[in-house]
């Protein structure tokens, strides 16, 4: 977010905007006085709380489309604590990059039943997955598809595409050594605040059917690493660091994924079984600490 100060004589009023505004008929005026670069008048007085603008702004155009939306004629700031979805929802859909960049994968790893350690812990790291385009509007439990920005450094081989596919806004991503595998989504179920997992899927592109041994077991599923509670207990911290009380993880049921409902249950209702999640309208929640 940056600042933008409109000053009148005893007064300022603060815009934020999460790029630097520019006007598009100057291109070289970088942050100019709105008011005067919009060509719009501003309010007489500061406007009361009910009339704040509830849209966020990217740009010029955007700014002038909000105004025109509202039927008015002026402008006026607001804090970036008043975004069009405030609170944890507003903060994960805002700042998920920075989000995941706070979390320590080796804290969080856990190691599979079966093994004393992980294998080449080093080569895996966790990377946010967030749409590749302007979604100020998209609630986080709504699913983006394809439509993925991945990191320059970072490949997938899943499917035709090259992107997983998303149920939700955001997903952890695991990788291992620079390739995506792995992906867990969640979002914000608004009417009790919880945060809810709906998807936790091998992206890898690699099946045992179809590949070599070599090639199965190169991908780092198989390196000791009980991934899928490793993704759940990424977003548990996530759900802790946004002061959530509950976090809950979809039951196989409730997947809108036939194949998920067919076949789905060790992936999702085992993993909340063994996390100590409790059973919920074909669902799994937990309180947090």
């Amino acid at each position: 977010m940056m600042r933008h100060d409109i000053q009148r004589p005893g007064q300022t009023i603060e815009f934020f905007a999460p790029i630097p505004m520019v006007d598009p008929v100057n291109p070289d005026l970088d942050n100019p006085p709105l008011g005067e670069a919009l060509d719009i008048p501003l309010p007489p007085e500061s406007p009361s709380q009910d009339a704040l603008v509830k849209e966020p702004a990217s740009s010029f155009s955007a700014l002038k489309a909000v105004v025109r939306k509202l039927g008015g004629n002026s402008i006026w700031g607001y804090r970036e604590a008043q975004q069009i979805t405030p609170g944890p929802e507003g903060r994960i859909n805002d700042h998920f990059p920075e989000i995941v960049d706070g979390l320590v994968l080796p804290d969080l790893a856990v190691v599979s039943k079966t093994r004393d350690d992980i294998r080449d812990l080093d080569k895996f790291r966790l990377i946010p997955l967030i749409p590749n385009y302007n979604a100020l509007n998209h609630p986080s439990m709504d699913p983006i598809g394809y439509d993925v920005k991945l990191p320059r450094n970072v490949t997938c081989n899943y499917e035709l595409s090259h992107r997983p596919y998303l149920d939700t806004r955001n997903a952890l991503g695991l990788v291992y050594d620079d390739r995506l595998i792995a992906v867990a989504g969640a979002g914000i179920r608004r009417y009790d605040q919880t945060l809810l997992i709906k998807q936790i899927q091998d992206v890898s592109g690699v099946t045992k059917l179809l590949a070599t041994k070599k090639e199965f077991y190169s991908t780092g599923l198989h390196n000791g690493m009980d991934w899928r509670q490793t993704l759940v207990r990424g977003w548990e911290q996530i759900a802790v660091d946004l002061g959530l009380n509950k976090i809950a993880i979809q039951g196989h049921k409730n997947s809108h994924w036939s194949a998920v409902q067919d076949n789905g249950y060790a992936a999702y209702d085992g993993v909340a079984a063994a996390m100590g999640y409790i059973p919920k309208s074909n669902n799994w929640t937990k309180k947090l600490k």
